[in-house]
Parts: C-alpha cells; structure tokens; sequence
C-alpha cells in the first residue's frame, strides 16, 4: 500500500522560492512556528528583502521548507539541540546539511516522540528498534526518560520505517500551512499545493568525535519533488494573490483549499503519512480552490488540473477497496499491522478470505505471513460474533485509524453508536461521531461505499452492507446532516429545506447527488414527515417562518426543548410581590459604592431606570437584563443580590468566561465561577471535545437567585447544559449585551430571549415589562453625551442618539475629545502609529530606563529603593495592573495584526528580561516559552480552557484557567536550573498558575499587549488601542464590542477614511441577524445584497422599509412607509448633509421636493433621557442656523405659517408617548403635500385582456 507525505510549510509573501520575503514585517504567521518565532532577525531581513535566500545568513524559515521551489538549493550547519549536556560536549560538532534544489527537510516528528512512537506506532510497523538502547542514552544524559528518540541506530531504523511506504515516482507529497494571513483564528490547515515524490535521501549521522558515548543520527530526510514554475508536474496555489484581494474586501473563501474536515492529525507534526483515500480528498480540494481562484480572475494553469485530474485517477487504483485493513488488523492486536496488511493487498485472493482463511486454520497461511499473526488471535476471530466481524470487514473498506476503531467498536461514540447498527446504515460511522475527537468524516465513508467508477478494483463492501442507489436513504441522509452541521457551526440553528437541496448539490463527492422536494418526500426525508420524533433520527423537520419546510439537528431540537422547558413555565407562573423601597435599595447600594448622593438629571433618570428594574427583578421567576457597559447592570445586580429576601435564599453567579465571572465577584461581592467549572463536574462540559451536554437531574444546583453574565456569549447547547444543571431556582436573571458578538457556535440564544421579552412600548420613562429590563443611561464619566458611546451607538442595534452624528464630525475634522480619539495611520504605518499612541498613553517619566517605565504601565512595581522592579501578586500587584490598558485588532495575521504588533513591543521593549531568561549560570528567568519566547514580565493570554490547573497557593483561585484570560508573567529571579514560568491572572487575583517550557507548537500561552477582538469579549480596559486596516471585512458587533471595552478612552488606529468606518455601522454588516434560528419565534429568511454578494437575513432582526431599504429600528420603518406612501421614491436615508459653517451630519431621512428645497426628517428615539434631549436641543439649533428652520412647533405640530430656509425645512418624529402613525401621517402630508405614484411598472398577467 504506497503512502504520501504532508510538509508543513511557513507562510511566505513569495511563491516559496529562493527570494526572501518582500516585507518579512508584515509576515507574522510565520512567526508562530517556534523555530522561526524565537530566531528571526527582523532588521537583518527587512535589510535584505527579496534578496537570495541561500546566500544569507541564518534565515529560519530554510529549515521549515520555506524555499521548497527553489531552484538553487541551500546549506546549512545545524547544531545538535543536546549538544551541551555535559556528556555530549565536545563529541557532536555542528554539522552542515546540503538541500538540492526543490526539495523539503522532511522530519517525521510525531515517529520521533519517543511517547507516541512506542506506545502508538512501534507496535504496528516492523523495524530494529531498541528500547533499551534508548534506557541507556537517559542514564547518559541523566535524564529519567527523554522525550526524543535519541540513539542514532534507532532513530535511522524508525526514519526509515517511516519511509518505507513512501514510493518514488509514486508518492505525492501535500504541502500544508499551520498559520497564513487566510486562516487569522483557524485552526485546521490550509493546503497550498501538490507534487510528486522523485527521491529520498536518508540522513547520516553527526559530526561525531569518534568516542561518543552513543551515535546520533541527523533527523533530516531529502526529499525532492516535482513541482516546477510551469505546474506541469504539480499544482502551487498562488495564495499571495488571495491576500491582496482580501485588502480590497473581497470574499476569498471560495479559492481556499481546507485540509479534510476531522484530517489534521494527517497534516500535523511537519511531516506524517496521507493514505491515498485521503490524498484524493486533498486534491479535490486544491481542485475546487483553484476553480474558486479562477472565477477571482487569478490565473492557475490548465497543466495544474490537469495533473490534478490524472493523480486522482491514479490514486483511486492505489487506494484499493481495504484502506483500513492495517487499522483493523491493529485493532485485533496482529502485530506489525502495517506489514501484514500489505503484504495481504498484495496477494491474489481477496485479504478477507485469507485470513478468514488462515484464522480457521493456521496452516493455510502463505509463506510471507506464516509466524506473522498469533494463534490467539485467530482464536478470538473465530469466536467473535459473526455480525461483529462483519463490522470490521466493513470498517476496512474505509480510511480509518485504529483509535476511530476502538471507539466504534466500544459504543462510546458521542453518539451513542452500537458497532452492529453499521450493518444496516454504514453512513452512521460518521453521522454518529461528528462530535468525537476520533471523527469519521462523511467522505470517508462515502468512498467506500461509492468509490469512482474508473477504480481498477472491485469493492469489498461486505454484501449485507452495500448500498447501490446513490440516492439511497442513507446516503442522503448523511448528506443532510453534514450540511446542517456546517451549517450549525455557522452559527444556524435552523436550515430550509430548499437550502439543504441547494448545499448537497454543490458538494464535492464521488457520486453527486440531485434531490427535490418530490424525492425527499418518497425517502421519508420530508420536513413534514420528520416533524414527529417518534423514531431516532440525526435531524427532524421544523418550520420557518411562513411556515417555510426546514430542518434541525437533534441535538439543537434538545437543546431548544430544555430551554423551553426550563423558561416558558417560568413567563407565565405568579411573580414574587414585594415589600421594600427600590428607590432607597438602589441609593444604598451606590453610596456603598462609592456614589455620592448629589444627583444631576441623568443620574436621577439613571437611578430611577434602575429602581424600576429592581422591582422587575426582584418580581420575575426568569428575566432579562440588558444595556451597554456602563449602565450599571452589575451595581443593580448587586443592589438585588443584597435584599434579604434574595440573599438568604442563596445566590449563585455564573459567566462563560473568567474575567466576566472576577468582575462580577468584585462588583457584586459574592462568589462567582465559570459556567465551564460549574458544569465539568457535573458532566454537562467536556473540555477535551469542548462539548456541552445537558446535566443528569440528581447533580442539579438549588439556588435563591441565578445569575448568567455576558449572555450574549451562550450558545444554544450551553444555555440548554446550564438549565439542565439547575434545581429549584426561585429567579434566573440572564445579564448581556446583545449588540456584542454573538457567540462562537450554533444560535443566539441571548438574543432570541430579549426580542422575546422586549415589549413593543414602554408605558414610562424606564424600559421595563415583564421579565425585561433594559438600563439606558450611561453613567460613566460624561454619561451618554460621551463620544464613545455615541460612537458605539451607531454599530448597535436601534436608533442612535440625537446629535450623535455629530462624533463622525469630530472624527472628520481630527477633534480629540477625553474619551475617543481617531487617528489615520501615520504614513501608513501601524507599527509606527501604534508606537505614537504608547508614548502617550505609557508615563515614561516614571523611570529613566524606557524598558522599566514600560512594565510599570501594565502591573509592574519598583522596589522602596526604586532599584529593581518586581513583579507582585494580590491586592494592588501585576494581576490587577494589566488591564490598563489594551490594543484590540480584529485579525491576528499581518503587520496590523496583534502577533506582529506584539512581537514589536516585545522587541522594542522588553529585550532586558529575554536576555536574562537565556543566561546559564547564576539569577535568571524561568527559560522562555514558546515561539514568541514568553518571559518573566511578559502579558500574556491563555489560549485553552484548562480544567485540570491547580492555583497557588492551593485554594486561591479556580483551579480552572479559561481560553481568554489575560495575565502577566510573575516571580522572582531564581538560580534554580529549572523553574517555572508562573502567570497571575486578572481573573483571579492572588492564584498563580505555573507553566513549563514545552516542545510543542502550540503553547498555552500568547502575548497579550494586543488581543483580537473576539478575545476581549467579556473584559474591560481603561484605554484601548483599536487598530482597524482599511476595507475590513468585519462585522458591526465586532466593532461594536471593540468600541465598548474601554472604561475611559478608545484609541482609533484607521487605514482608511471616517465614511468607510460609517458604512460598516450599516445594518447590513450585522453578523447577529444573518444567523437563522427558531427558538421562540422562528427566522423568517429574507435575502439582502452586501457586497454584490446576496445574503440571507432574519427578517425577525432586521428592519426593512417598504421599498426594499435597510434602516435602524421598526419605528424607522414606520416612517420610511409613510414616506412611500406619501412622497413615494423621492426620499432617502442617512444621506450626508453639510451645512454653511462646513460642518456635516446626518439626517435620518432627506426628501426631495419639487420646489428644490429638501425636507430633512429625523426621529427621536430617547427623548426620555435628558442628556439625548439637551443634545437635540443643540443640533436642533444647529440646523437653524444654517439655514434649516424647523416646521413644527415644541409639541410637533405643524406650524400655521411654514417658512422654507434657503437650505430646506426640518420635520420630526418621537416615540415619547408612544408611537402615533395617523398623527405622524397626517403631519407628513401637511409638509410634504402628497405625490401620486408615477413611473412604475404595471403588474399583472401577461396574458390578461381588458374585459
């Protein structure tokens, strides 16, 4: 059986060729690769861009392939990694490594862990391997068990046990990238290319002295390709050109090549074996990029696909009808699988036969497998159940790996498989373990079952188990569940039925599949025929609205089941009558706070808004409590918590992430966990899978009172395993921001249950109704009158202040206020405009050494004689500094991306502490950590849940670190040879955590002076830096959560111009109302253009008028619809207007008038809140005095006598008492007079006469 090869490459701004980059600063993907990340020289190769990389000196991306096409070839001189330890020294000396031209340093990782290779490897591959030997290097070495395979006889004998079956001139070899600018977040691989394998030259043994205490062999294997330029002989995907595409906004994901979903141990650990059945795979993938780069106006060659074409002819003979025979073999514990299973494929009678052959009688077996296979296990075959054995004769017809057997055959699939169920339906090999870490992936079956019609093998697909009609019930079936998982992990929870027909007839299989409605209904598969759940299925029919035909997985129907369960008793049950005084509750809580007792209008509207939510609160089995940051939601959470009535019953706080759950402990002043650590426990997370399921009833949690922060973060099956974890609970308040993101996964639960609950009106002042509270006065310094939060305003969901367009003035005309600033970047340059904003935001009079003052600005302290600066944990100490302040990007590839940006501080100021971290001898810094070389002093982030850390000193924090979770590297100087790197949370303050330097690639830890976007969610910061590139492909919840984690300042770093940020606050950039959910009201899809691209919306949440545009609330709507029907086709919105003294705004609406003398049209959404009036006040003056009178008088009414303004009239709308349209009518017609409908097209039947 021939085996191919995946090579892990770096991110290159040239075609992999022999040129060093052209701008190696805006190349930082590479960087996360560790061996490049710790030894690049940014100013040497800055001083040599493009120049010939073999000429140059010590440039690391050589030894990661990085010149793969060169046609130069290279050398270099490796030095041994344990060439120090004493017992080495002086016996291995530097040796060189010569490359041909065309060629990768090919280094089997994961066969060289000594770990994984005994434990998973050795067992099935044939080769002289000595595990004594290896006994022997560790006492050597005076280590107790190495984590390399380190005697040079074994290391060759596993190297070339590793390319055994990888054949010349039959071999492909699959070039991968870990991390490109086109993946940003992603975790599974990219595939840039294919060729064919033309040699392999095994590496030697070092420069040795001769007396070595034992041999030690290089690890690099030459292997030559046959990729050229012209593509005659491969396939490269010039992802280059996909980069500067994405700058100009255009959607380039259907030119990328994704590695096979559930693949990437295959392209994993730089180089490792690709069976042929996925290597057709893969190069189905690269087909389908190229195409999608084609239709982008990119050249790919015609020669490229072509070969592509051919090897996958190939390919399906070299696959053969029994991939998986090795990983059964293994499975039924044959040693040397691997061995066994070739020489099996290589004989003339089927392989089953032989060995049903040979396990009956041991005599038949051929010569080349004779002593090969035990007698026992020919005994347990004989006495396993025969259906079981039929199972594992089909399993071999699919590409699987021994660990995807075992968990087949124990019934310990996520879903809930039994081995023997594969005989009726095979497809549920997949559809049964989407959710398992050893996932079997729907073409992977898919092949078996349908292998290509020009395959030279007949299948072997056990006849009790085949499935001829490539329309079968199962087949499809599986097909729908795939795309409704796609979909779910999109973000829908729901998809239409006409949309899964759709999907399943672009995808990429063997056999493609055509359906109707008409077929669906003959297989059973109709939406209407599924609503039942009377028999198992992975989906079931649902309705969108307009009671549209859809479906929905299982698990998000149980998932919606429990949560309906769980909150719609809960609307309609008694509510809790109260005997206190809200007003005087929620003074007390503020002056315990801290808030003096002098009151100005917005804190008396502010405080009365909170007074009137208490009581809702305190009344409400289940409710809602929503605002922006700094309407006090957690002061009156507190104000709640603290009643006796509340407080006696218990009360238990909850946050999906920790920082969310540390600001409501400090805040709230009660115990508050994560919703991970309060669910792992009781069964309802798994942190391996990252799965929620919902919690057995005997683990639920009683509580008075539970709280659930950042809501918006919840998925569908989150809020679900949460609900299941609770008891008796007397109140559930959900608490969040549902403008922010919305979260990683299926749904918008947060959402869907505020549009729930929010009632159409409000009869006062307070926004409150059953079950819902909403704060919308601001009292952060400056309240709602701050640039900030008129600034955010705009990306949120619903009208904007009045007078808050005035912000975009002053970002136009460069106006700094105290809370926003807008800065285009200097020269172009982020690197050089985020070093302007550190100099003023860092008080570098702090201390004379630049790097000193640096870490003083994020946690840091000077000893009393201001000599050292020390790094101290608890009240006051690095833990609670490091949210000073924060740079936000939306990407982390690119120079304006945070790794770039953090590797810039880092080498800009912190160069001190990493030269301590390297010294050898005397006090020093824990050694550094991964690939950005982490160090004492460093800010970092976490990057995985970790359910199984332990804080320091014990019981101090969660024992739990979160993915998100910000910190700073903390300690003291040591002269102890090992020691760890220990990391202060500002989640838990007090508790360390302690980390090691690791040989892995992806470390636990990150810098963090710059986060993404999405990694800030649920943190605030006093100043943020926000870094925006121009033409960003970004939603506006994004940027309205970016624009929302400031407590004092927000910093604007903009490539582009105030008009583009102002179009990326339209509704049509909401990433919240694309997602398609039923929850408690189903989504009613409705198709809107952004981009040129059409999108499908929830018309649910959006607002559309009647002629077709997008607006901001329904109340917008109202009067749009009273424009169409009064001056239909002669207004428009949020058109800019100048006025005479230059400056602009933007009125909501602007109507054209024959008379040339527009009328401009704004609506007042808050006129309740004194701040939004005083501001309309202002801007109402404004339009007056450039010459704009208004036509209605105080109470908006028409005037008697109208007077037109030389620059045109102004009109208005509120929603103060209410919304009034025959009033609003009405007063449309006086002032605008009414126009008849012209011009349009006449409807109707083609056919129809006059009667």
């Amino acid at each position: 059986m021939v085996t191919h090869l995946s090579m892990r490459v770096p991110w290159r701004d040239q075609p992999w060729d022999d040129r060093l980059c052209a701008h190696p600063l805006d190349n930082s993907s590479c960087l996360l690769l560790k061996n490049i990340g710790a030894k690049r020289d940014d100013d040497y190769e800055v001083a040599h861009a493009l120049q010939d990389i073999g000429t140059l000196n010590a440039i690391p991306c050589l030894s990661e392939r990085g010149t793969f096409m060169s046609p130069n070839g290279y050398q270099v001189t490796k030095v041994h990694p344990y060439g120090t330890y004493p017992a080495l020294k002086g016996h291995l000396e530097p040796t060189v490594l010569s490359m041909p031209p065309y060629s990768f340093e090919a280094v089997p990782f994961r066969w060289m862990a000594r770990e994984s290779f005994e434990k998973d490897l050795w067992p099935n591959w044939r080769g002289d391997y000595d595990p004594d030997a290896e006994a022997r290097v560790g006492q050597v070495l005076g280590l107790k068990k190495p984590t390399w395979i380190m005697d040079g006889r074994n290391q060759q004998s596993v190297i070339r046990s590793f390319f055994e079956p990888v054949l010349v001139g039959s071999s492909l070899v699959f070039v991968y990238l870990k991390h490109s600018p086109l993946q940003d977040d992603r975790t599974d691989r990219l595939l840039v290319g294919a060729a064919m394998i033309e040699s392999i030259a095994y590496p030697g043994f070092w420069n040795q002295s001769g007396d070595q205490p034992f041999d030690s062999s290089m690890w690099e294997t030459k292997v030559v390709h046959s990729l050229r330029a012209d593509q005659q002989q491969g396939v490269l995907l010039p992802y280059q050109k996909l980069v500067e595409l994405m700058d100009q906004g255009v959607d380039v994901s259907p030119a990328l090549a994704w590695v096979p979903e559930g693949r990437n141990t295959e392209f994993s650990f730089v180089t490792e074996h690709v069976s042929s059945d996925l290597a057709i795979d893969a190069l189905a993938s690269l087909r389908s990029a190229a195409e999608g780069m084609q239709n982008l106006g990119i050249e790919v060659p015609a020669s490229a696909l072509s070969w592509i074409d051919r090897q996958m002819h190939r390919l399906w003979d070299e696959r053969g009808p029994v991939p998986g025979l090795a990983a059964v073999l293994a499975h039924l514990q044959v040693r040397h699988a691997h061995v066994v299973a070739r020489e099996l494929t290589q004989s003339r009678k089927e392989p089953w036969q032989v060995l049903d052959d040979g396990f009956a009688d041991s005599t038949t077996w051929p010569e080349a497998l004779r002593g090969m296979i035990s007698p026992s296990v020919g005994l347990e075959w004989t006495h396993t159940d025969p259906r079981v054995r039929t199972v594992y004769k089909l399993l071999s017809t699919m590409d699987v790996r021994p660990d995807q057997i075992a968990m087949i055959m124990s019934g310990k699939s996520a879903g809930g498989l039994e081995a023997v169920d594969l005989l009726d339906d095979p497809y549920l090999a997949a559809v049964c373990t989407y959710s398992d870490l050893q996932q079997i992936g729907l073409r992977t079956v898919d092949r078996a079952l349908f292998p290509s019609a020009h395959a030279r093998w007949a299948s072997q697909v056990p006849p009790e188990c085949r499935i001829t009609d490539h329309r079968d019930w199962r087949r499809v079936r599986a097909l729908m569940t795939d795309v409704l998982r796609m979909a779910a992990t999109s973000g829908d929870t729901i998809v239409a039925a006409s949309d899964v027909i759709d999907r399943i007839k672009g995808m990429d299989i063997v056999d493609p599949v055509t359906l109707s409605p008409a077929l669906l209904k003959g297989l059973k598969l109709d939406a209407e025929n599924l609503e039942s759940a009377d028999l198992w299925s992975p989906f079931y029919g649902a309705k969108l609205g307009k009671d549209q035909p859809a479906y929905k997985l299982a698990e998000l129907i149980e998932a919606k089941r429990k949560i309906l369960e769980w909150t719609e008793p809960r609307f309609e049950a008694s509510t809790f009558p109260f005997n206190f005084d809200p007003r005087k509750q929620i003074d007390i809580t503020l002056k315990a706070g801290g808030h003096g007792s002098a009151l100005d209008e917005d804190e008396e509207a502010a405080r009365a808004e909170k007074a009137a939510g208490l009581v809702e609160l305190f009344r409400s089995r289940i409710s809602v409590l929503v605002g922006p940051a700094g309407t006090g939601k957690t002061t009156l959470l507190k104000a709640l918590a603290d009643l006796p009535e509340i407080s006696n019953k218990g009360v238990l706080l909850l946050a999906p992430t920790g920082k969310a759950a540390v600001q409501m402990r400090t805040k709230v002043g009660r115990e508050a966990r994560t919703l991970a650590s309060f669910l792992v426990k009781k069964g309802g997370f798994d942190p391996d899978r990252d799965l929620y399921r919902q919690v057995d009833s005997k683990f639920a949690q009683d509580a008075g009172l539970v709280v659930i922060d950042e809501a918006s973060m919840l998925t569908e099956e989150m809020l679900a395993a949460t609900l299941s974890a609770l008891g008796n609970v007397q109140r559930l308040v959900l608490v969040g921001d549902p403008r922010q993101l919305p979260p990683i996964g299926a749904g918008r639960p947060f959402v869907d249950l505020v549009n729930r609950l929010r009632p159409e009106s409000f009869d006062t002042a307070a926004h409150v109704g059953p079950s819902y509270v909403e704060l919308t006065v601001s009292r952060r310094q400056g309240g709602d009158g701050r640039d900030d939060v008129l600034l955010a305003q705009w990306f949120g969901d619903g009208e904007v202040g009045a007078g808050a367009d005035s912000v975009w003035e002053r970002l136009r005309a460069g106006t700094t206020s105290e809370q926003v600033e807008y800065r285009p970047w200097s020269k172009g340059d982020i690197v050089t405009s985020v070093d302007e904003v550190l100099n003023e935001v860092v008080d570098w009079s702090k201390h004379s050494d630049l790097e000193t003052a640096f870490k003083l600005s994020y946690g840091g302290k000077l000893s009393e004689d201001g000599k050292y600066l020390n790094w101290v944990t608890g009240k006051g100490g690095a833990g609670e500094g490091v949210e000073r302040w924060q740079i936000l990007s939306p990407f982390r590839s690119r120079a304006f991306g945070t790794v770039e940006i953090n590797r810039h501080i880092k080498r800009k100021l912190r160069t001190h502490d990493l030269a301590l971290a390297f010294r050898y001898k005397g006090w020093r810094n824990p050694k550094p950590l991964g690939p950005e070389q982490i160090v004492r002093g460093d800010k970092v982030m976490q990057t995985q849940n970790n359910s199984r850390a332990k804080a320091f000193p014990k019981e101090s924090g969660l024992d739990y670190v979160a993915n998100g979770e910000i910190g700073v590297v903390v300690g003291r100087w040591s002269n102890t040879p090992r020691m760890p790197a220990n990391v202060e949370f500002s989640s838990q303050i007090g508790a360390t955590y302690g980390y090691w330097p690791s040989s892995q690639e992806d470390p636990p830890l990150e810098l963090a002076w710059a986060v993404t976007v999405h990694k800030s969610q649920g943190s605030e910061f006093e100043t943020t830096i926000l870094v925006l590139p121009k033409r960003a492909r970004v939603s506006r919840e994004l940027l309205y959560t970016a624009l929302t984690r400031q407590r004092n300042r927000v910093v604007i770093l903009h490539d582009g111009s105030v008009e583009e940020l102002v179009e990326l606050a339209h509704p049509r950039y909401s990433e919240t109302a694309r997602r398609l959910t039923d929850l408690f009201v189903a989504s009613s899809p409705t198709v809107i253009e952004v981009d040129g691209v059409p999108q499908p919306f929830d018309s649910n949440l959006i607002h559309v008028a009647i002629n077709g545009e997008m607006v901001r609330s329904k109340n917008e709507v109202i009067v749009a619809d009273i424009l169409e029907k009064v001056v239909p086709g002669r207004w428009r919105y949020e058109v800019l207007l100048k006025g005479d003294d230059g400056r602009w705004c933007r009125p909501d609406f602007t109507i054209s008038r024959p008379s040339g003398v527009p009328v401009y049209w704004e609506h007042l959404g808050k006129m309740n809140q004194p701040s939004y009036a005083k501001r309309w006040d202002e801007k109402l003056e404004w339009y007056r005095r450039n010459g704009i009178p208004p036509a209605l008088d105080s109470e908006g009414r028409p005037l008697a006598e109208i007077k037109e303004g030389p620059n045109g009239l102004l009109v208005w709308t509120d929603d103060a008492k209410g919304v009034d349209t025959p009033a609003w009518t009405e007063m449309a017609r006086a002032i605008l007079g009414t126009t008849a409908a012209t011009g349009k097209p006449r409807q109707g039947s083609k056919v129809a006469r006059p009667s």
